[in-house]
């Protein structure tokens, strides 16, 4: 959304979301429907549909949250969310800031364009 241009390599393809590694950071979870163009080096080593057992962006961001990797959720809207997931369901995220005196946001799923992963470790 907003014409942005993210460089990486593919590490993963789920259900509705594409996993890149820019090779320093974080990883980056886009959802598959704001994506509109891909530019690949080479043959695409991807089919054309998702595995069966593919996990979905909310299966990703709760795993995030089970390892307390701090994420920053960027919307539709352009406003940004950053904490550690607490809970993932089928339409909205509860983020937890890294100051939990300011409690909880809870983010419409529908609204997430991108979501920067830090990983621990």
């Amino acid at each position: 959304r907003g014409g942005a241009v993210l460089s990486g390599t593919v590490v993963g393809v789920g259900a509705d979301v594409v996993v890149l590694d820019r090779r320093t950071g974080p990883l980056h979870l886009i959802p598959l429907r704001v994506v509109t163009t891909l530019r690949v080096d080479g043959p695409l080593p991807l089919g054309d549909r998702p595995a069966p057992d593919a996990p979905h962006l909310v299966d990703l961001l709760a795993r995030s949250g089970e390892r307390e990797e701090a994420v920053v959720l960027r919307l539709a809207d352009g406003t940004t969310v950053s904490g550690v997931v607490e809970v993932a369901g089928q339409d909205v995220v509860r983020v937890q800031p890294e100051d939990r005196s300011l409690g909880p946001t809870y983010v419409s799923v529908a609204s997430i364009g991108e979501v920067a992963v830090f990983r621990s470790g």
